[in-house]
């Protein structure tokens, strides 16, 4: 027990220093007798506890680095000692971190540590006051130290720099589904040989080892969005338990936004927290927020608005476009009862064959004999075209998907103004044969 005042212990470290000493502590106070401290003590005096560090302490194991030999704990210079002797107990008797963590690691039967590798340079400490009280010591593994792009040390600071949660709330609030941030958080660091990144819980505890980096990890996000979509895939898969948990997660996120308000108001959408789950099941791989999910789908709650013109991928040789919205109309003759995705996909394939079918060769030959190659090129300019009208997207889940969704009367407006557009541009001479972009059919 040391009984010194903040005063003198200023007063040393300033001489040390104006020496080229470290600031440690000089043991002045090792030789007071106890019962003396004892009294001084007991009078109000302010003291520390402090352990008494050996000489030189002996090499340990780290799981992860191997071998480490300690630095001396006295070192000399000028002749004067150096004691690296760590607090334990400070003067409003709170313990430190050194003490605290081993009391209570021993007291929870902790087998393993795993900390950063910055705590490597006291693990010795650590270990020594194991061996003071007479307990058997955990293992040891440091792991390398989480940094942002810029090789700093990550923190909440730079991360809300970076625009990023620090606190575990704020990505479960913005749609983070837990399995994939446990699943992100895990891979830091850790060297696996496993062909794939996504994991659960269980097969991250299966497969887990100490196979990790020795230099710094520098933490980035897109693996998060990758896994991300990678999890919400297969609970959409799945189904079960954890999908619908993932649908009430998204649902609570969504609700109030305003889309979503939008959409249950126009679109009259019933039961919002059932269809936010009929659109997660067919867009589950690109899930990454509910922020984002919402602006990705809006026409699932919304009439697309401002539609640009039509833009026809069949060249001049082709079909009119007049044809694609004559062939899409063909969609009403499906009984409004049987408006399932396999119904939807059986009558476009019928659609499609019946063009391309010989009765209509003629009608896709692009001049030079390549029928397969028209036929694929009319294809293409019908799923745009149905895209165009009840999307007003160029890419998106398929189709027939999200017909089924949005259901049939929806489709069926959103078909009528798509063909009320074209009309109108047709008479104003602004449709183009020209596809301005790549489409998803």
């Amino acid at each position: 027990m040391g009984l010194i005042s903040s005063e003198k212990l200023k007063s040393i470290s300033e001489q040390r220093r104006k020496l080229g000493l470290p600031a440690d502590y000089d043991r002045s106070c090792a030789g007071i007798p106890k019962d003396e401290s004892d009294v001084r003590a007991a009078n109000g005096e302010p003291y520390v506890v402090r352990l008494k560090s050996r000489p030189k302490y002996p090499p340990f194991r780290d799981l992860v680095v191997g071998t480490v030999k300690p630095s001396p704990a006295t070192k000399y210079r000028d002749g004067l000692p150096s004691y690296d002797d760590p607090i334990l107990f400070k003067s409003d008797g709170m313990p430190t971190y050194h003490f605290a963590n081993v009391v209570d690691d021993h007291l929870m039967k902790i087998t393993h540590v795993v900390r950063a590798s910055e705590w490597i340079s006291s693990t010795s400490k650590h270990i020594h006051i194991y061996e003071a009280f007479g307990w058997q010591p955990p293992e040891f593994a440091h792991v390398s130290i989480l940094t942002d792009t810029s090789r700093q040390k990550l923190s909440k600071r730079n991360l809300e720099a970076s625009n990023m949660n620090w606190y575990i709330d704020g990505y479960r609030d913005s749609g983070v589904l837990p399995a994939a941030l446990v699943n992100f958080v895990s891979l830091l660091g850790w060297s696996h040989d496993k062909k794939k990144d996504m994991m659960s819980m269980k097969e991250l505890i299966e497969n887990f080892d100490l196979r990790f980096t020795k230099g710094d990890t520098i933490v980035t996000f897109p693996k998060l969005w990758y896994l991300q979509g990678q999890h919400s895939a297969r609970m959409a898969e799945e189904g079960g338990e954890d999908f619908e948990r993932f649908v009430d997660q998204v649902y609570t996120s969504a609700r109030q936004h305003p889309i979503m308000v939008e959409g249950v108001k126009s679109m009259g959408i019933a039961r919002p927290r059932d269809y936010i789950g009929s659109v997660l099941r067919i867009d589950a791989p690109n899930y990454t927020t509910s922020e984002q999910f919402l602006q990705r789908n809006a026409y699932f709650f919304r009439r697309p608005s401002n539609l640009s013109p039509y833009r026809s991928q069949a060249d001049e040789h082709s079909h009119a476009v007049s044809t694609l919205v004559a062939k899409a109309a063909e969609l009403s003759v499906i009984p409004e009862s049987d408006w399932t995705e396999k119904q939807i996909a059986v009558a476009l394939n019928k659609i499609m064959k019946d063009v391309t079918g010989a009765t209509n060769e003629a009608m896709v030959r692009d001049g030079s004999g390549k029928l397969k190659e028209a036929r694929r090129t009319w294809n293409t300019a019908f799923y745009q075209y149905l895209r165009w009208a009840i999307t007003g997207e160029l890419v998106g889940p398929p189709i027939p998907q999200i017909m089924e969704v949005l259901g049939y009367t929806v489709c069926m407006q959103r078909l009528d103004r798509g063909a009320e557009m074209v009309k109108s541009t047709s008479e104003n001479g602004k449709i183009g044969t020209q596809l301005e972009s790549k489409v998803q059919a």
